[in-house]
C-alpha cells in the first residue's frame, strides 16, 4: 500500500470525517462576510451574507464584528487541525438554556454549528471527548453587545465556570 503525500500513514484517504463536534454559543458568531474596516466611498446600501442591510458606518461595524467573532472561533477550533466539514451557524431561540449547559437562564438566542476533522479524538483529554476544545475556547476575547439576547458578564467565550456561554459536544459518527 502506498502512502499519499501528506497523509499520516499508508492507506489513509483524505476527506473522511473521523471526528465531528457541535458548538452552541450565546455569542453572536454570525458569518456576515464583511471582512474589512469601514471604507468611505463604498456604494451603499448593500446586503451582507446574512441579508442584513448595510447602509452606514454603524451597520457596517456591527456586521464586521459579527464576522470577527466567527473568524475568532474558527481560528480557535483550527489550532489542532483544519476542519474539513464546517456548517454555518443556525440561530434559534431556546427556552430554559440553563438546562442545556449554559450558565444563564431564560429564553435566549443560541448560535449552533458543527465541524469535523479527518483525525479522530483530537480534543479528547482525561476522559472528556471535548476537554481540549473547551480549554482552547475558554476566555477567548470576543466582541459582545451585537445581536446576543443575554448580557455577557465578560466579553469572552466561557466554557467553564458559573457563566458558561459556549458549550461543546462530540457527535457520534
Amino acid at each position: 500500500m502506498s502512502q499519499s503525500h501528506g497523509s499520516p500513514h499508508a492507506g489513509y484517504e483524505f476527506g473522511q470525517v473521523r471526528s465531528k463536534y457541535k458548538i452552541s454559543t450565546l455569542v453572536d458568531v454570525s458569518p456576515s462576510g464583511i471582512i474589512s474596516e469601514f471604507r468611505e466611498g463604498v456604494q451603499m446600501p448593500f446586503v451582507d451574507d446574512l441579508n442584513q442591510i448595510i447602509n452606514n458606518r454603524e451597520t457596517w461595524n456591527t456586521s464586521r464584528n459579527e464576522q470577527r467573532n466567527w473568524e475568532t472561533i474558527i481560528q480557535c477550533i483550527s489550532i489542532r487541525a483544519q476542519p474539513i466539514l464546517l456548517t454555518k451557524p443556525l440561530i434559534t431561540e431556546v427556552t430554559g438554556i440553563g438546562s442545556k449547559g449554559f450558565g444563564y437562564s431564560g429564553k435566549h438566542k443560541v448560535w449552533t454549528f458543527e465541524f469535523g476533522f479527518e483525525l479522530a479524538d483530537i480534543y479528547a483529554s482525561a476522559g472528556d471527548d471535548v476537554g481540549l476544545l473547551k480549554e482552547q475556547l475558554d476566555l477567548i476575547p470576543i466582541v459582545s453587545s451585537l445581536k446576543e439576547t443575554v448580557n455577557l458578564s465578560v466579553s469572552s467565550l466561557a466554557t467553564t465556570g458559573d457563566k458558561v456561554n459556549t458549550t461543546c459536544i462530540a457527535i457520534d459518527l
